[in-house]
């Protein structure tokens, strides 16, 4: 079973890998309206909104970077999980991968976990999403449909 935390966790990852999730001031007016300024930074006007509410150093804080322990993950609460959902049997039933990478990654993980970490990650996330979107989905929309052909 998937659990919620690991879902979230996907989402995020798949977030970044496929499609962002993230809504950046997406509005059209506020883009019409940036447009004709010159010089125009998007974040300019959130800044001013936010002074008084969110503290000064926060507004000015430089980008930071945002590391994700996966390989932490997966000497810990991932690690069976993943183990299960990358099995041999598996990957050969789905029919999409190579199981022998897979294993290679696998048994070359001590050697360089973070580098292994995130290949695997993407698999998980991959499987993940596969399993609920095609699998449960294409389930769902094949009962939806002989429904209709039988109503």
């Amino acid at each position: 079973m998937i659990t919620k935390e690991l879902r979230l966790k996907t989402k995020d990852e798949l977030g970044k890998m496929l499609a962002e999730d993230r809504v950046k001031l997406r509005d059209m007016r506020f883009r019409l309206v940036g447009a004709k300024l010159k010089n125009f930074n998007e974040k300019y006007i959130l800044k001013k909104a936010v002074k008084g509410i969110v503290p000064q150093q926060t507004i000015k804080r430089k980008k930071a970077n945002f590391f994700v322990p996966i390989d932490k993950w997966f000497k810990g609460e991932v690690l069976d999980m993943s183990k299960q959902i990358l099995s041999k049997n598996s990957i050969e039933k789905q029919g999409i991968f190579d199981y022998k990478y897979i294993d290679k990654m696998w048994r070359n993980y001590n050697k360089s976990s973070l580098f292994y970490a995130r290949q695997l990650w993407s698999l998980l996330c991959f499987q993940i999403w596969h399993k609920i979107y095609i699998e449960e989905g294409m389930a769902e929309f094949s009962e939806k449909k002989a429904a209709s052909l039988f109503a």
